[in-house]
């Protein structure tokens, strides 16, 4: 799997990492972000559409930290917010978008 090292969310880049399989399994989760480090961890031993999803998950969660949406925002302001956040990591991150088309091609 050829992860993006890097993805840019906002002002913030989060290094891509690909998580150690007994790490991930051990902790319960496919992947994981943590704003404060700027990483965001994929379990290593996914098929790759498996591991697309997932990456497209933690971006999805740093948009959401990176727009600052809270619980109690409505939907039209969450869409409008994550609309805006994913446009902007589709133009600033063009591997994590040649890396998209691949894993769901196989």
């Amino acid at each position: 799997m050829n992860l993006p090292e890097r993805i840019r969310v906002g002002y913030r880049d989060y290094a891509v990492v690909a998580w150690d399989a007994l790490e991930a399994q051990a902790s319960c989760r496919l992947g994981e972000s943590d704003h404060y480090a700027l990483i965001i961890r994929v379990h290593a031993g996914l098929k790759p559409q498996v591991a697309a999803e997932v990456l497209l998950h933690e971006i999805m969660h740093c948009c959401w930290w990176a727009g600052d949406i809270h619980a109690d925002d409505g939907e039209e302001r969450t869409v409008t917010v994550l609309a805006t956040q994913l446009t902007q990591v589709w133009r600033d991150n063009p591997g994590f978008v040649a890396f998209m088309a691949g894993a769901l091609e196989e």
